[in-house]
């Protein structure tokens, strides 16, 4: 039987607004409902709970990331995950953790899914494109390369490197004691777990 569209709107929307559903399998119940109004041929509803359905499906994506983050090297504290949507800026999540000892940090980044973010490393991750340029060197890390730069004058730079065309992932740090710091953290991410639950 075909459901006249306000009829349609209005029972999504209840059903998006309770609590017992989103608690059962709310991910699954969106795409169901988004199934439902495409076929009633409401485009607009049909986006909607699409891109709804998206940003769970991201939120899952990111949870399930955040234990694969490095663990903080010996006397160092680690801050909480955070999790955060890039739908404004392209798409995708990032997930990032802080790094403290005294006045030394350093933060872990892992970005999915942007494409912006994922263009900008292309020229950061490609050694022809590095070599030569001081404070800067080409060092593996999980089998394959990774761009390290290194200020020693303000004891501060950064890793970068990607994993596949959909994972970027990047740590940087001030006030600490040399490059190999970063690329001890940088090695600490599980890189099969990534590729895992990245797809890739």
């Amino acid at each position: 039987m075909r459901l006249p569209a306000v009829f349609l709107s209005s029972a999504i929307a209840a059903c998006l607004a309770s609590p017992v559903a989103r608690a059962a399998d709310d991910l699954a119940q969106r795409l169901d409902q988004a199934k439902l109004a495409y076929a009633q041929g409401n485009l607009t509803l049909t986006a909607d709970l699409l891109q709804n359905a998206l940003a769970g499906l991201y939120d899952r994506l990111a949870k399930s990331l955040a234990p694969l983050m490095p663990n903080p090297p010996n006397g160092w504290e680690a801050s909480q995950v955070d999790l955060d949507s890039l739908g404004v800026v392209g798409g995708g999540l990032t997930v990032s953790r802080g790094y403290a000892k005294g006045d030394a940090v350093m933060n872990a980044t892992l970005i999915l899914d942007n494409p912006a973010a994922l263009a900008a490393s292309d020229l950061g991750v490609d050694p022809k494109t590095v070599a030569g340029l001081p404070g800067v060197q080409v060092v593996k890390i999980g089998g394959q390369d990774a761009i390290l730069r290194w200020e020693a004058e303000g004891r501060a730079g950064g890793v970068v490197m990607t994993l596949g065309d959909r994972v970027l992932l990047q740590v940087d740090g001030s006030d600490i004691s040399g490059p190999e710091m970063l690329v001890q953290l940088m090695k600490g991410w599980d890189f099969g777990g990534i590729r895992k639950q990245a797809g890739l």
